[in-house]
């Protein structure tokens, strides 16, 4: 079997080592820019077009729709797999997304749903013996960033208090 470890991690969990799970598409739906959310903006009756506030620009959230396949043995080492993976997704909060051909960024999303589910393919050449199973997960980033200027910095001293300039 290829193994694809290394690729995909959610929290710090190989994705493909840890649940033999791997994304055929969707991952550079996070390289896309994340939508603007709309300004402030007032129709003055006395005078042309709109006067729009773009003295701060605000990014709105992004989903992504990653399409999946878990390889498994048989239907019951896919029913595990698959259990584990939206246990793991569901829990509370977000989950730290890291994609490696993306470098060290991180992204944190949470489940919404799944879209798509297609059912078993058996595979063959030198992945005779396992089956596939397809889906298309959809996710959130709920507060995507893009490296913006003027990003939140805290400064600490060594008693973690903080530093006003």
């Amino acid at each position: 079997m290829v193994d694809l470890s290394g690729k995909w991690f959610i929290d710090g969990i190989d994705l493909f080592a840890t649940f033999k799970l791997f994304i055929e598409e969707g991952s550079a739906d996070f390289l896309k820019f994340p939508p603007k959310k709309a300004s402030i903006e007032h129709d003055w009756m006395d005078s042309h077009g709109r006067e729009v506030d773009l003295s701060r620009v605000f990014l709105d959230q992004r989903e992504g729709v990653l399409e999946m396949a878990i390889i498994a043995t048989n239907r019951d080492d896919f029913f595990q797999k698959q259990s584990d993976f939206i246990t793991h997704m569901t829990q509370p909060g977000k989950r730290r997304f890291e994609i490696d051909s993306h470098g060290n960024r991180s992204y944190y999303i949470y489940y919404k749903e799944c879209n798509n589910f297609r059912a078993v393919k058996a595979l063959t050449g030198s992945m005779t013996g396992y089956f596939a199973y397809r889906f298309s997960l959809v996710v959130v980033e709920p507060e995507p960033q893009a490296g913006i200027a003027g990003e939140n910095v805290f400064l600490i001293d060594e008693d973690n208090r903080f530093i006003v300039t």
